[in-house]
């Protein structure tokens, strides 16, 4: 098919997170090398030796982004909490690929927290009552030996977007799609997925973390447009209150927010994250944006 597309790939944010797989930088030395948001393919191969410089633009728009394993990621593979559905026909290899991606998850990435959703978009709408799987190394070794689909297919349910996520979060996997934490540097940031006509608040909950050696103090450092507003001053924290660290209004339509805070003690040095990332929880909830 000949013609402009746009190829353009959205991005939910900058990645951050050190990829676990260990990759070349160079060209040459025998080892795989990383792939760059730089690096592109044609999608026409045609080539013309009369393009002029007007032309230059549209050409551009004739390159697909390369794909393959990226030096810096988006997801913390210690917080994913991954989902594999297989929806639609039958087609060969499904279980070749169910295989290969919990291998690589799991052996590659050290996702430990893997899922298969049974029997299509069926699998996520709570009437059809099909439990979820488990998914392991050991579990889809041999299932590459066997037609069809490990986990089941069906057609027909994509367009119940609304009740797919709401299953999704009963599954506790809005860890991956609702409040997926990362661990960035000295600081934490909080990528909550909003659906639309909902206004939201972001609230931390420090029931838990240990005050015991002395007074801390939790502030946003940054958030994205959406956010209406956050906590710039410090907030002391007492571990039975709950602590709003961002509001937003309902957007137009389902998109990513990201919140980032840090957490400091009384001279205003910044506490490591490992110090108190198991210590609290982070409660997402409709409620008026002001």
């Amino acid at each position: 098919m000949k013609g402009l597309f746009d190829f353009t790939v959205d991005e939910l944010g900058p990645c951050k997170v050190k990829s676990p797989i260990q990759l070349s930088k160079s060209h040459g030395d025998m080892v795989a090398n990383y792939v760059y948001d730089n690096e592109f393919v044609r999608y026409n191969v045609d080539v013309y030796g009369d393009v002029s410089k007007e032309d230059e633009d549209l050409f551009k728009k004739n390159l697909i982004e390369k794909a393959g394993p990226r030096e810096l990621i988006y997801f913390n593979p210690k917080h994913v909490n991954a989902g594999i559905c297989t929806c639609g026909g039958l087609c060969p290899g499904l279980n070749d690929v169910i295989r290969a991606v919990v291998r690589c998850l799991w052996n590659r990435y050290g996702v430990r927290r893997i899922r298969g959703i049974r029997f299509g978009f069926k699998g996520l709408l709570p009437e059809q009552g099909f439990d979820t799987i488990d998914l392991n190394p050991d579990l889809v070794d041999d299932i590459h030996k066997t037609g069809g689909s490990f986990l089941g297919t069906s057609r027909g349910g994509g367009d119940r977007v609304n009740e797919i996520v709401d299953a999704i979060e009963a599954l506790n996997m809005k860890k991956t799609i609702d409040l997926d934490l990362y661990r960035i540097a000295n600081e934490i940031s909080p990528m909550i997925y909003i659906r639309s006509n909902t206004d939201w608040i972001l609230s931390l909950d420090v029931t838990e973390f240990d005050d015991s050696i002395g007074n801390y103090y939790v502030r946003t450092t940054s958030a994205s447009d959406k956010v209406t507003t956050r906590l710039t001053e410090k907030a002391l924290i007492v571990p039975d209150r709950e602590i709003i660290l961002a509001r937003g209004k309902a957007p137009a339509q389902n998109e990513f927010v990201a919140v980032e805070f840090s957490i400091e003690n009384r001279d205003g040095k910044v506490i490591p994250a490992g110090n108190y990332m198991n210590t609290i929880k982070y409660i997402l909830r409709e409620g008026e944006a002001l």
